[in-house]
């Protein structure tokens, strides 16, 4: 390896969201880190955008005993929203993990940040020479200040953890290639692409779309189902917080095209980030009987014991599970107003 200096991509960690908004806490899905990746090239797309040309935002899945539905697409995100922006991207299989930080030190040294999927998709932006050798990488979840990881660690927690084909993939930006995907073509293509996911019923073998918000309702309001017995809890917490919060996207993305269309097609995005933006308000609603309780959360004095003994008392609490359940019967009928007025685009 050439010369051994401490390197980080200048400015990696600015192109980052504050994931705190004022009322709705974001669980981002992969497309954030692709924002980041575009940004140190020089192109700054927002999150919600992203979001949607990638397919991710148009996706609801639920199967109470196969949390990782929440984390599948018809199509890879990545490459579809990519596409879509006229960028090409490269894959590389390393042999091993000696192979995977060779590749990666010599694509930072490059400018390149270095996309990962691990438990949740990583970048690398930066590798620290010292008495250990480590990569630095981000991640919103669990290392958003930036974090060294040696390579032995890489290899035991990340390298020997994979457990599913492509798991060691790593993703670099290519260039620009094409030309985009005109903007008024692409709220076409991603209004026609929301409606489908929510009209498709299954999606490999789970509930989808809309029926995955009546099986999740249906599940919540049967009490004599124990998520907390069960170890399914995962659906008040990651697996449905990527995929509800995602309708934010939907409602940004919606409403910032409404005005490259005139007349009544305007109109109707319009009327679906409306829909969206109240469908987003009973998540909320949700989220206050069954979800994160950030109060406890942003606590330093309570414990990760206190959180989840609140966490389990709620999943088995009779008023909150109906609470909940009835929420997402009113989510799903806001989205389902959203999906009529994207319907009606172009006709």
């Amino acid at each position: 390896m050439a010369d051994k200096v401490n390197l980080r991509i200048p400015n990696f960690l600015d192109y980052a969201d504050d994931p705190v908004d004022r009322q709705l806490r974001m669980e981002y899905s992969i497309s954030y880190l692709v924002k980041m990746m575009l940004a140190v090239r020089g192109e700054f797309i927002d999150y919600s955008t992203l979001d949607v040309i990638s397919g991710h935002a148009a996706n609801l899945h639920y199967d109470r005993g196969r949390f990782w539905v929440y984390d599948v697409s018809p199509e890879e995100p990545v490459s579809t929203a990519l596409k879509h922006l006229g960028w090409s991207h490269q894959d590389y299989a390393p042999r091993d993990v000696e192979d995977a930080v060779e590749f990666t030190v010599e694509k930072v040294r490059e400018n390149q940040a270095v996309l990962a999927r691990w438990m949740e998709p990583i970048v690398f932006y930066g590798y620290d020479m010292g008495s250990e050798e480590k990569l630095l990488f981000y991640s919103p979840v669990f290392a958003p200040e930036g974090q060294g990881i040696s390579k032995d660690e890489l290899d035991m927690k990340w390298w020997k953890w994979a457990d599913y084909p492509g798991a060691n993939t790593l993703t670099i930006l290519d260039g620009k290639q094409d030309k985009p995907t005109d903007p008024k073509k692409l709220a076409e293509i991603c209004a026609k692409r929301t409606v489908d996911r929510a009209e498709c019923g299954s999606f490999m073998g789970s509930s989808a779309g809309l029926a995955a918000y009546e099986a999740y309702r249906d599940d919540l309001a049967d009490l004599s189902i124990d998520f907390v017995g069960q170890g399914v809890t995962d659906w008040g917490c990651f697996a449905i917080y990527q995929q509800w919060t995602s309708r934010r996207s939907s409602m940004q993305y919606f409403r910032r095209v409404a005005p490259i269309f005139g007349g009544r097609d305007r109109q109707r995005f319009e009327k679906a980030a409306t829909y969206y933006e109240y469908c987003i308000e009973v998540w909320l609603e949700w989220e206050k009987h069954l979800g994160r309780n950030w109060r406890l959360i942003d606590d330093p004095g309570v414990s990760r014991e206190e959180e989840l003994r609140d966490f389990y008392y709620r999943w088995r609490n009779t008023t909150c599970r109906l609470a909940g359940a009835q929420a997402v019967d009113q989510a799903l009928k806001w989205e389902w107003k959203a999906i009529e007025e994207l319907k009606k685009i172009g006709l």
